[in-house]
């Protein structure tokens, strides 16, 4: 009789065993399978990401190639023609000269600049830095009620062979006084360029009626136009609601490299 029993307890005891085995085993094999199924989900996202940021990078490089090619064509041909008008009007006698010439020097600032809008070639030729500086100039000198302060701690960290990310700086940056200008009611704009530890930081600030949270998450065309060229140079932002409009650029290092 205690053979019997033992040999029961036994059977009990490798049943419970055989039940904990398979139970571990099933949940081990489940468990692999969510891993393998999650991770195949995180592959085909990463790959749709990239796929999205490759097809974004070739859009906004064949836009940026079409305004180079337009502004290169405004400035060198059509300003060489009125150039060569205005001479020959210069050299007549005729009593309607002198306004033909004023009009024709009104074209002419006016393709050059298209032409600079289009395609800054103070980028090429003086690197992001200096670029941002006539920028802000420019601004300055077409609105007088307007005063921005620009401080650069981080002047030519960007050397002027990184032509992509200059030129996206540089655009969301003359995006941004646009908006403000067009929008904000402002009376001053401060623009901080630094580095912060491994990151190039450009904080943005103006004293205007500011945006709320909502609206910058339904952006305008301008704020799309912001955030596309933010995810084209892998950088990130910050936008923080309250007075004003406050807006910062994170950039890391290794992304200007």
């Amino acid at each position: 009789m205690e053979n019997g029993g033992d040999n029961i307890f036994v059977l009990v005891l490798i049943a419970i065993l055989g039940s904990v085995v398979i139970s571990f085993g099933i949940f081990y094999f489940f468990f692999a399978y969510i891993q393998k199924t999650a991770k195949h989900r995180q592959v085909l996202q990463q790959k749709e990401i990239e796929y999205k940021t490759l097809l974004f990078n070739s859009v906004v490089a064949s836009q940026e190639e079409e305004r180079r090619l337009i502004g290169k064509e405004l400035h060198d041909e059509v300003s060489s023609v009125l150039y060569a008008i205005r001479l020959r009007l210069k050299n007549n006698s005729l009593p309607d000269n002198h306004s033909n010439i004023e009009a024709i020097d009104q074209i002419i600032r006016i393709t050059r600049n298209i032409s600079h809008l289009l395609s800054p070639p103070e980028i090429e030729m003086l690197g992001f830095h200096d670029s941002i500086k006539q920028l802000v100039d420019n601004f300055s000198d077409n609105d007088a009620q307007l005063k921005i302060n620009l401080v650069d701690h981080a002047e030519g960290f960007i050397s002027r062979g990184k032509f992509q990310v200059s030129l996206m700086l540089y655009r969301i940056i003359q995006e941004l006084i646009t908006n403000t200008i067009k929008h904000a009611h402002a009376k001053n704009i401060d623009i901080t360029i630094e580095n912060i530890n491994s990151s190039l930081v450009i904080t943005y600030k103006d004293d205007g009626i500011g945006m709320k949270a909502e609206s910058f998450n339904n952006p305008t065309l301008g704020v799309k136009n912001i955030l596309s060229r933010l995810i084209l140079i892998k950088a990130h932002y910050n936008f923080k609601e309250g007075d004003g409009f406050h807006f910062e650029i994170i950039l890391d290092h290794n992304n200007i490299a």
